[in-house]
């Protein structure tokens, strides 16, 4: 299930659990069709909606580059692992 998903079977439940880096927001960006369709053709490949391709494909993106990207963005570090970083520290 895609984050958006978890987001709003939360309602309004949602502000009061998920960090606020974690929770989602809508996006769009302008691609040549061949990527749409190369997006399409992989996430019906796998048995998945191309939401839950890109977002698997672009967390891979930002963990490849979390210590840069957690110096610059406030919050980065703790929502890219979450909720295993809660899980972790309730576990020590």
């Amino acid at each position: 299930m895609a984050a958006g998903h978890n987001q709003e079977a939360l309602g309004t439940e949602a502000a009061l659990i998920l960090p606020p880096g974690v929770r989602t927001r809508k996006f769009s960006a302008r691609l040549p069709r061949y990527i749409i369709a190369a997006l399409q053709g992989l996430a019906e490949e796998n048995g998945e909606s191309v939401e839950t391709l890109l977002i698997r494909e672009l967390h891979g993106l930002a963990h490849t580059n979390k210590d840069r990207l957690a110096a610059a963005i406030t919050g980065f570090a703790e929502a890219i692992d979450w909720p295993l970083n809660d899980d972790a520290k309730q576990s020590c």
